[in-house]
């Protein structure tokens, strides 16, 4: 064993450090949480829903039975409260840019207490089906040079509806962590002549330790870096920058690993609150300058809040070690 009391991992997508630092989990805690009680009507139930609201859904044409009686699966509305709007031209040069962009919800059932972890088998399809379908219409907007599609559980997750839902936020400008991705995959490729997504699966497979689940099309695992306690890494086996190129087959396989990932984490952690992220490709950066970069889901569990060192320096520290995350993680039972 290390006679250091933590040890400094890189990330290889990223390339930024993160501090694996077991033995804080046992540091002393006498800050109580406030019981908060929300009991505001739920604005995603079918019908509370505006109809001017709706701009897609995925059709209950099965008969799929749910508490309330519902013609959707999973439907999109506009968010009422936007981080950015569509109206006029927006102005796009110098060190300051408009929040001009689309900012809409998917809600991920008609029910208000099933997210992905307790989902029958179509439904997590149905969510993915329709972040498609938003993530196709909206990236060929004008002036739309990012899609970000993410979720938000529980209020220290940023969460403010307890109604299992996605955000889908259209943006002008390329976010910064997505350049870096971006950056990084192409630095390795034209410096290393390495791939860093195939290096990390390369990685991950040899290792195995941290390895969760794997089907044909995905890899589930806890990244040898972690930027969370129990982060999860859905990576797609086969080649591709654009989240949206997904074939069938493949959603298929997605919707199923989604549903384990979050089912398993649930029960090692209690429902915990966390976000979730699509890492995929800016809507129009030329395919030559994605050398090496691949799509992929990264879920994030909020079991601690960041501290000094974190927000000062960026450098994530987790208490639970990747291995030992993947072994619980692991148990299906």
């Amino acid at each position: 064993m290390s006679k250091y009391p933590s040890e400094l991992r890189r990330d290889l997508l990223s390339n930024r450090w993160v501090m694996i630092a077991a033995g804080r989990a046992n540091r002393p805690n006498d800050w109580k949480k406030p019981f908060v009680k929300n009991d505001r009507l739920d604005p995603f139930r079918p019908e509370n829903i505006r109809p001017e609201d709706v701009v897609d859904k995925v059709a209950n044409t099965d008969g799929t039975k749910y508490a309330v009686e519902s013609d959707w699966k999973a439907l999109a509305i506009i968010n009422r409260y936007p981080l950015v709007g569509s109206t006029g031209r927006p102005r796009l040069s110098g060190e300051a840019v408009d929040g001009y962009g689309y900012h809409e919800i998917v809600i991920h059932s008609p029910d208000s207490d099933k997210d992905f972890g307790e989902f029958p088998e179509g439904q997590a399809q149905a969510v993915i089906e329709l972040y498609l379908k938003r993530y196709n219409h909206l990236a060929h907007r004008p002036h739309i040079q990012h899609v970000q599609i993410f979720t938000n559980r529980g209020p220290e997750a940023g969460g403010s509806i307890e109604h299992p839902h996605s955000q889908v936020v259209a943006l002008p400008v390329v976010p910064p962590y997505v350049q870096e991705l971006v950056d990084n995959a192409r630095r390795r490729h034209d410096e290393e002549k390495r791939l860093a997504s195939e290096d990390e699966l390369e990685k991950e497979t040899h290792d195995a330790a941290r390895i969760i689940y794997e089907n044909s099309h995905f890899l589930v695992y806890c990244p040898f870096a972690p930027h969370a306690d129990y982060h999860i890494r859905i990576m797609p086996k086969h080649p591709g920058s654009r989240f949206f190129e997904i074939t069938q087959d493949q959603l298929e396989h997605l919707a199923r690993v989604m549903n384990l990932a979050h089912r398993r984490l649930d029960r090692i952690a209690g429902l915990p609150p966390y976000n979730s992220y699509i890492r995929t490709a800016p809507a129009h950066l030329p395919e030559k300058e994605l050398r090496g970069f691949r799509w992929h889901i990264d879920i994030l569990p909020h079991l601690a809040t960041p501290g000094g060192l974190e927000l000062a320096t960026g450098i994530d520290v987790v208490t639970v070690s990747p291995e030992n995350a993947a072994h619980a993680l692991r148990q299906d039972s």
